[in-house]
């Protein structure tokens, strides 16, 4: 299993809720221990793949959003690449997302 799975199995929550799937799953922001931090989302109704949720982190690809610092690595995944702190970064290849947190000194 990824790093990024391992830490959203550990780290999201799934939530009763009325409306769509009559849920909704949420991680909290991710930090690296230089301290980068961003948001790791994923199952229905976010950008990610599959697009239903996998409560076992087992993804294709993730939704990430709002990086405290911008990167080469993802710009190419940003719904608004002029905006890079303030955007969403749709189908985030897990091995990017790994790429990406090991560049920042891995998962605090």
């Amino acid at each position: 299993m990824s790093a990024i799975g391992n830490w959203w199995r550990d780290h999201h929550t799934k939530v009763a809720a009325a409306g769509f799937d009559d849920y909704y799953v949420h991680a909290p922001r991710l930090t690296c221990a230089d301290g980068f931090n961003l948001s790791v989302q994923a199952g229905s109704g976010y950008y990610c793949q599959p697009r239903e949720y996998v409560g076992s982190g087992d993804y294709d690809a993730w939704e990430i959003g709002y990086p405290t610092q911008a990167d080469e690595l993802i710009i190419a995944f940003a719904d608004d690449p002029k905006l890079p702190l303030q955007t969403i970064y749709s189908f985030v290849p897990t091995d990017i997302v790994d790429t990406l947190l090991q560049r920042h000194g891995g998962i605090k």
